[in-house]
This record gives structure tokens, C-alpha cells and sequence, in this order.
């Protein structure tokens, strides 16, 4: 299902730059969220995780809403990293577009797109930092990353917030990752070795 929705708004993508048609702000993002591939993408990834996720979970809101947030932040910060290019391609891209909105000035739009993008930074890390949920917490955690989220591992029942600062998680005698010890956020505030 992804993957055809992914195609379908390529396609769209690719007749608007053909026909050099200009969406309104709310059909671009219609056609921008699937077509910035992190659903078909991330699914396959977070199928790997580990934990099943069934076909209630994938279909249900909790899910959705993970990845209309993730979507968004990714598209918007896409967005912004290449509207100069696009722009010179015939590309449709949401800053030119609200720039268009806001008497043409390109800083009023990304000031937008960046306030969006913060917006639902804040909605996805709140589903993803919540102690229940049918998502479980390794795929939740895998979605938080992506959107700037220190790195999160599972280990020994407890997460690993890899950017605790630097006596947080170090490595011993350079025997790899799995010799690391790091503080975790359990309520016990245990230290994994």
C-alpha cells in the first residue's frame, strides 16, 4: 500500500514539474508527505527491529501519527535543505510555495517551515517518549532518532540515551559497543555494562 502511494505521488510530483503547475500549499503536502518515502522505507527497518508489529498496529492511529509526524519533519527539513535547487529544477517545493504567500520573502517561509517542522518534532517525540502505546518502544525509539533524538538502544530492559554527555556512555578497553557503559532512563537509574 505504501509503495503505490509512494509511486502515485511521484507521478504527480513529476506531472507538475512537466506541466509547470503550482499546487496550493495543501495539496503539495498531500502529495509531498508519501512521496519523501520514509513509510515504505522505515517500515521495512522497523519489520527488523524485533518486536511484531501486527497488522492492528500498523493500521491503527497511534502508528499513523508516527508516521504523518516523521513525514512532515522529514519533508519540511528536506524541504529547506534543497528549495534553491528544486526551484532551478521546476521542482515544487513548500518554501517557494509559502514564500508566495508571504509577499515573496523566502525568510518569512522558512521561519514557517521551520516552526512547522518544531511543531511536529514535539508531537512525534511526545508519542514516541510515552511509557504505553501499541507501537512498541524499540520501533517508537528508531522514529525519535530520525527527528534529531539522542540515539536510543535497548539493553538489559532499559533505554540507552547515548548523548547523556561524555562520562555517560564511554567504551571500555576498545572492545566495541557491547562493552560500553552507559546510564540508562530507568526508574532504578541502573548503569549497563
Amino acid at each position: 500500500m505504501q509503495w503505490a502511494e509512494l509511486v502515485r505521488a511521484m507521478m504527480v510530483e513529476t506531472e507538475w514539474r512537466m506541466s509547470g503547475r503550482v499546487p496550493s500549499m495543501e495539496e503539495y503536502m498531500r502529495v509531498a508527505l508519501p512521496s519523501i518515502a520514509v513509510g515504505p522505507v522505515l517500515c521495512s527497518s522497523l519489520y527488523l527491529v524485533g518486536p511484531e508489529l501486527p497488522d492492528d498496529v500498523v493500521r491503527g492511529h497511534e502508528y499513523s501519527e508516527l508516521l504523518r509526524h516523521t513525514n512532515i519533519c522529514s519533508r519540511l527539513k528536506n524541504d529547506l535543505a534543497t528549495y534553491e535547487r528544486e526551484n532551478a529544477q521546476g521542482k515544487v517545493n513548500s518554501v517557494p510555495l509559502l514564500a508566495r504567500r508571504r509577499g515573496g520573502s523566502i525568510e518569512a517561509a522558512e521561519r514557517e517551515v521551520k516552526g512547522t517542522v518544531e511543531a511536529s518534532r514535539r508531537k512525534l517525540l511526545r508519542l514516541v517518549a510515552r511509557k504505553e502505546g501499541a507501537v512498541p518502544r524499540p520501533c517508537r525509539a528508531i522514529l525519535g532518532h530520525l527527528q534529531g533524538r539522542p540515539p536510543v538502544i535497548l539493553q538489559g530492559g532499559g533505554w540507552l540515551h547515548l548523548a547523556h554527555g561524555a562520562g555517560a556512555c564511554r567504551e571500555r578497553g576498545g572492545a566495541g559497543p557491547a562493552a560500553a557503559t552507559c546510564r540508562d532512563d530507568r526508574p532504578d537509574g541502573r548503569v549497563h555494562q
